[in-house]
């Protein structure tokens, strides 16, 4: 009976599963994923602050400020600083302008990127370009204009 029921509307159903795998798929391009202090500083950003988003017990947020313009070697510095609290038995996970990556959508398979390139001299400027055009978490937006670079 059941088998006689899909034979018999075999086409109206093929149609009906191609409609929700397509709409399925739809939905998947669609998809925002965040890191947890991705979506922590997203939450706080907000206006409706609800406390009951900050769930982990030990999280520590850390900034840092320059007066002038930033240098190649401060960034190499912040870069040491970086690679050596990761190896603090006490650091579980850190996400920072050091490490921080960016999707760029090609179609099916996304690329992942890193936003702060410090090769050279040369790259990191290029990448602070794309960091004043791209919305970046761990560079504000009203301290985009001192972030550059300054002569060493």
């Amino acid at each position: 009976m059941f088998y006689r029921f899909i034979w018999r509307f075999k086409y109206q159903l093929s149609v009906i599963c191609f409609l929700l795998f397509s709409f399925g798929l739809y939905q998947l391009s669609n998809v925002n994923v965040y890191f947890d202090s991705e979506r922590i500083i997203n939450e706080l950003e907000a206006d409706n602050l609800d406390i009951k988003i900050v769930d982990d017990s030990n999280l520590i947020f850390l900034g840092l400020s320059f007066k002038d313009s930033t240098s190649y070697k401060d960034f190499i510095a912040i870069k040491e600083f970086d690679q050596e609290l990761r190896k603090s038995k006490f650091v579980n996970r850190l996400f920072s302008i050091i490490n921080d990556r960016k999707v760029i959508e090609t179609g099916l398979f996304p690329i992942v990127i890193k936003t702060l390139d410090l090769y050279s001299k040369e790259s990191l400027e290029k990448s602070l370009v794309t960091i004043r055009n791209d919305r970046n978490n761990f560079i504000t937006p009203d301290a985009l204009h001192n972030v550059g670079l300054q002569e060493d």
